[in-house]
């Protein structure tokens, strides 16, 4: 059994193995959207953690393992390209890592990271959790899912007669920890009418595009007792609300960013009567305090990000020639542009045939392995790899 699923994958799986806020999760994903992402199984982190220990019993450092390494970074690539596209290389997304643990299990004793970037802190992080969920010997499984950039956010409580929203510019945090009013909304599900109460809001969480950071913001003045939440987008979320009802789930954190995601969701017996002012509190709050942001080197575009992924940047630096004017060996790259390749020379041809039949065996059977792994966690870009090997494979067969 794989190591890393697909978040939505969890509907069908034990919760013992996935936790229960993946489960729900995946069986809200039947109703509304929620951010992509991935599960790192609860078998796989006690392996983790296990093999780690019989190395070191102090438990100083907690290792992965080559296997769920690389399936922690496919996954990860998946997230971040959705398809493959060669044209150009783009930004590592921004995820959110958290813990997902059995219902009879407190997640609000394990941390939950925003905002991570880059597979080498977000191996960094995973570590962190792994060593949280060791100290206090919890089975836990972990969520790795994309960062949501909303324009507004906040709280949606569904009980027998109403639905209670709670909603503020940018990220939910100024609700969570008493930094700001907020609006909120009562939806009567008799009627069917709406009430909209506002309270001045003074400050947000937004996600800055140049700087790749959370920054908390002051709200313009002109702005700060204007109700933040459209009427159109409030009757979506009780709709949304009581659609959820079927499956258990009365509360959820959602997310407003074009369209609207569900975050976090806790399904609650509706017979047990909930403080709507109290409700926050069965989320999960953000573990370590807010720190402030870190000069940060922007991620470079790399042209060849495509053997990076692929795993066969190595061979084209063995072949670099050390007079960078001459023409290396091994120069398949202008192949996955589409760019004319340079001329050979007729005495060149034979040897540079020999190296192409390396070359094809060496990418079919690195391309093999990564379609079969990109099968299980994103099909589309494992039917984009097949076509892409085809392509590649003719290409090379012409050198011989």
């Amino acid at each position: 059994m794989r190591s890393v699923v697909s978040l939505k994958a969890c509907k069908e799986m034990d919760e013992k193995l996935c936790g229960a806020k993946a489960k729900i999760l995946a069986r809200v994903s039947e109703y509304a959207d929620i951010p992509e992402g991935f599960v790192i199984t609860s078998t796989a982190v006690s392996e983790a953690i296990k093999q780690s220990r019989q190395a070191d019993e102090e438990l100083s450092d907690i290792f992965l393992g080559k296997v769920l390494m690389d399936e922690v970074e496919d996954a990860y690539s998946a997230l971040g390209y959705g398809r493959l596209d060669l044209s150009e290389a783009r930004p590592e997304p921004e995820v959110v890592i958290r813990p997902s643990l059995p219902k009879d299990q407190d997640t609000e004793e394990f941390p939950t990271f925003i905002n991570v970037m880059g597979i080498k802190k977000i191996i960094e992080y995973i570590n962190k959790l792994l060593h949280s969920f060791a100290d206090k010997q919890a089975a836990g499984s972990i969520i790795i899912q994309k960062l949501v950039k909303p324009q507004l956010s906040g709280f949606v409580l569904s009980d027998e007669s109403k639905v209670t929203i709670r909603a503020i510019y940018g990220y939910p945090e100024p609700i969570k920890y008493g930094e700001s009013g907020f609006d909120t909304v009562f939806y009567d599900k008799q009627t069917k009418e709406l009430s909209f109460e506002t309270e001045e809001k003074t400050t947000a969480y937004l996600f800055n595009k140049e700087t790749r950071d959370i920054e908390k913001a002051e709200i313009e003045l002109s702005d700060r007792h204007d109700s933040c939440i459209p009427e159109e987008l409030a009757r979506k979320l009780a709709r949304l609300a009581v659609s959820l009802e079927v499956i258990s789930v009365i509360l959820f954190e959602f997310s407003y960013a074009h369209k609207v995601y569900i975050i976090n969701a806790k399904g609650v017996n509706m017979r047990q009567k909930d403080d709507s002012d109290g409700f926050i509190d069965i989320f999960s709050a953000r573990a370590e305090p807010r720190e402030e942001p870190e000069e940060k080197e922007k991620p470079a575009m790399d042209q060849d990000f495509f053997s990076d992924i692929m795993g066969v940047r190595d061979v084209q630096e063995e072949n670099k020639p050390e007079n960078p004017e001459k023409k290396p060996e091994l120069d398949f790259v202008p192949m996955f542009f589409d760019q004319p390749a340079q001329p050979e020379a007729a005495e060149e041809k034979t040897e540079y045939s020999a190296n192409a039949s390396l070359l094809l065996e060496t990418i079919d059977s690195v391309l093999s392995e990564k379609i079969q792994k990109f099968s299980a966690i994103n099909p589309s870009i494992a039917e984009a790899l097949q076509l892409l090997k085809q392509e590649v494979m003719e290409e090379l067969r012409k050198t011989q």
